[in-house]
């Protein structure tokens, strides 16, 4: 079963995976991964509409990174969201208003 990501997460953020797979990593540990060493692959896939593809594109294309292995988290199931420009540009207070009930009900998933 796929969980569709919000659109209105994707217009602030920024999804990734490890370019190559790191089995079990947690979201804490998410901030040692080097830029370089990202797939931000929605935006490599698809430059023109990045993050902001229709979900189930988004969708089916976690997916596939987590069949290839790249998932993170306990399931392997799962993709980082990277916030850190949303929260440059407008600040974490203004970020965690905006989708604080989102981060709260994904992190239960």
């Amino acid at each position: 079963k796929l969980t569709l990501m919000s659109e209105s997460l994707r217009n602030d953020g920024r999804v990734w995976v490890p370019k190559t797979a790191v089995k079990g990593l947690k979201a804490k540990e998410a901030a040692n991964i080097k830029e370089e060493d990202r797939d931000y692959f929605l935006e490599r896939k698809y430059p023109s509409f990045g993050n902001l593809v229709p979900r189930d594109v988004a969708s089916r294309n976690a997916k596939t990174v987590c069949d290839e292995g790249r998932g993170v988290g306990p399931t392997g199931l799962a993709v980082f969201m990277d916030f850190s420009d949303a929260i440059k540009r407008d600040g974490r207070k203004v970020i965690e208003q905006k989708y604080g009930n989102l981060f709260d009900m994904y992190q239960q998933i």
